[in-house]
């Protein structure tokens, strides 16, 4: 059970980055960011292009609390460059992920210390951050990779190429986010459709869970 004192306190020097497509719900993350741990100096990105501008002009951001999904973040798969480029940043992801998709981003970006749903608890929250700053991964039950409807488990492309289907993406534009051909993307898309046991991308597109 989660203890309840004393307060995470952020370093005086660290800046708590807030990245998500409504302003609603970043002011929302940023209170009950600021409920959990104490004043902390946030600042707040609305896409993947201000998330990346934010980040070079505030070289002290430490924690990056986001939705991989947010415009301009090419399905989560720019969460992956933007780890790389700066390996002192921590994330704590906040999405509606299916399991698999949370088990292959955590995978693929050891960065991120906790990936919660958009209706986790407050105590689920207030875990991540502990965790971002103890520099452990949060072990979420949800995080774990599970198999979608087939006796298959995608790989970590294929799960990438289905996050840009939900977003009603062409091949072309997929192919051009990910930096692959257009015939890559199909070939990942057809393998989708088998695995997910679907007929078509928009079937595959609504897949949650195997539902």
């Amino acid at each position: 059970m989660l203890k309840h004192d004393p307060l995470v306190r952020f370093p005086p020097a660290h800046v708590l980055l807030v990245v998500d497509e409504s302003a609603l719900v970043r002011e929302g993350v940023r209170r009950i960011v600021e409920g959990l741990v104490g004043p902390v100096c946030c600042l707040e990105a609305g896409d993947g292009d201000a998330l990346a501008q934010a980040l070079q002009r505030t070289p002290a951001v430490s924690l990056v609390v986001l939705d991989p999904r947010v415009p301009g973040m090419a399905g989560g798969a720019r969460l992956v460059q933007l780890a790389e480029q700066h390996p002192s940043l921590r994330f704590v992801v906040i999405c509606d992920l299916t399991p698999h998709e949370a088990g292959v981003l955590m995978a693929r970006v050891p960065a991120v210390m906790a990936c919660l749903p958009r209706l986790a608890p407050l105590s689920r929250l207030r875990a991540g951050i502990e965790a971002a700053f103890a520099g452990r991964t949060l072990d979420p039950a949800h995080a774990r990779g599970v198999r979608p409807r087939g006796a298959e488990v995608l790989t970590a492309r294929q799960a990438e190429v289905l996050a840009l289907l939900r977003e009603g993406l062409s091949n072309k534009v997929i192919a051009v986010r990910l930096g692959i051909g257009e015939g890559t993307v199909k070939n990942h898309v057809s393998a989708l459709l088998r695995v997910l046991k679907v007929k078509n991308r928009t079937q595959a597109a609504r897949q949650r869970d195997g539902r």
